[in-house]
């Protein structure tokens, strides 16, 4: 009896490595959105300048070692992000929101906003963000429960340097991190 076996999808998210890679990964986000955007416009003039201190909020989900999306910002603000059309639907955007919500609490941050287009904001509806084009979420208060809780996720994140692999389960979906 011949059984195939299934190879499952799989992604690595991890931080952005070097400003050149931030640059490229920007790169591929702005291009999802209509009109593009490119490392050359303005909006990314903050996030290189914040890069050396806010580099853990700067994430890439990667299939095969390309870049197939990402999310992006600095303190409280969350400034993009985005998936190539081949990686949506499938669990891995609100992963990644996730991952960068963790992030950003290990930080002290207390609430992240964004500025949502309109075909996006149901997407962050679903994800937990109030609000109508300028949206938030606020993350748990301090205290022992989320330090507790923040630990727990941290140590499910691993080390975001080397790459966190998720895997599409059987049902087509990234598994959600919480």
């Amino acid at each position: 009896m011949n059984q195939s076996r299934v190879e499952r999808e799989s992604y690595t998210i991890r931080q952005v490595s070097s400003l050149d890679e931030l640059a490229e990964a920007y790169d591929i986000l702005g291009a999802q959105f209509d009109p593009p955007t490119t490392h050359l416009d303005r909006e990314f003039s903050d996030l290189r300048r914040r890069y050396p201190e806010d580099r853990r909020l700067m994430l890439v989900a990667e299939k095969e070692g390309r870049i197939v999306g990402g999310v992006m910002g600095f303190e409280s603000t969350l400034r993009i992000i985005a998936l190539e059309p081949e990686a949506r639907g499938k669990g891995l955007g609100r992963r990644l929101i996730q991952t960068y919500e963790v992030c950003a609490m290990g930080r002290g941050v207390q609430m992240i906003s964004l500025g949502a287009i309109e075909g996006a904001k149901g997407f962050y509806h679903r994800v937990g963000y109030r609000g109508k084009s300028s949206m938030h979420k606020e993350l748990p208060l301090p205290g022992r429960v989320r330090e507790w809780r923040l630990k727990k996720l941290e140590a499910r994140l691993g080390d975001l340097e080397a790459g966190q692999v998720v895997q599409v389960d059987e049902t087509g979906r990234v598994p959600a991190l919480f």
